[in-house]
């Protein structure tokens, strides 16, 4: 199901945030990031490391970190350390202005 929703955004994911911000957190949620950066689902559903990597090369890679942290909520340390590697989570936070955290 969650392939399914990801290459539904797909075709999306260059003029659209919140299609950016959903492909994301379907990736972390559901424990698909290493795979889909890995191309293990190109052959079947066209997705991989490129699309992961295009929904934080469209200028807003700040806003999109915060927006997918607010989505995670209180698991998005646990989460995003989980999927993206030790430590990614307080990177992202680093990044994001303190103003709009509050």
């Amino acid at each position: 199901m969650a392939l399914m929703q990801l290459k539904k955004l797909k075709p999306t994911l260059d003029t659209n945030f919140k299609s950016r911000v959903n492909f994301v957190v379907l990736c972390l949620t559901h424990q698909l990031t290493k795979s889909v950066i890995g191309y293990e689902y190109y052959d079947s559903h066209f997705i991989g490391e490129r699309e992961f990597d295009t929904c934080f090369e469209m200028g807003d890679a700040i806003e999109l970190t915060q927006k997918v942290i607010e989505k995670l909520g209180d698991s998005a340390a646990s989460i995003i350390d989980r999927e993206m590697g030790q430590g990614t989570y307080h990177y992202w936070l680093n990044k994001i202005p303190q103003k709009s955290l509050f």
